[in-house]
């Protein structure tokens, strides 16, 4: 979908462990509603496993969409780490939001590695079936907005070390 160069003070597991571990995303995702854990299977230095929670606002007359997805996030070096996700069937828990459309997410995610100058690249990818059909100038919107949160996602990023 994107990338974006997030500069050299970062090193790729530092900005993949901010992504998969953030508390509140949606301080870079405005379309984001609430996301929340479900389960989390396995947290080490390199490697994460879990299950959460994400619902994105509806808006134009279209009601909002929801995702319950594993997530795993893992180093492969120094200068390269991943978090990924996909969608998995969940049953309703506590804090999940009624009204809304559960979509499917056929992978996502963020790729991180270390370029040639010393900086780190931050590579977004999403395919997703929202179940429904969209006016082009929604899809054209949401696309816009997704790259757009790239921008969020860094200014969150530095001002982890301000």
């Amino acid at each position: 979908l994107g990338h974006i160069d997030i500069g050299g003070s970062f090193s790729p597991r530092e900005v993949i462990n901010f992504f998969y571990s953030h508390t509140d995303p949606r301080q870079y995702n405005p379309l984001l509603e609430t996301q929340f854990r479900l389960r989390t299977y396995r947290e080490d230095g390199s490697c994460g496993v879990c299950a959460y929670y994400q619902s994105y606002r509806g808006g134009f007359g279209i009601p909002g969409r929801d995702f319950c997805l594993s997530g795993s996030q893992h180093q492969f070096s120094d200068d390269h780490s991943v978090c990924v996700s996909r969608s998995i069937e969940w049953r309703h828990a506590v804090g999940m939001l009624t009204g809304r459309i559960r979509a499917h997410a056929h992978i996502g995610g963020f790729d991180c590695r270390r370029v040639q100058d010393g900086s780190c690249r931050l590579y977004f990818v999403w395919q997703a079936d929202l179940r429904g059909d969209f006016p082009k100038w929604v899809s054209r919107l949401i696309l816009t907005a997704s790259l757009a949160n790239l921008h969020h996602m860094k200014t969150s990023l530095v001002k982890t070390r301000t």
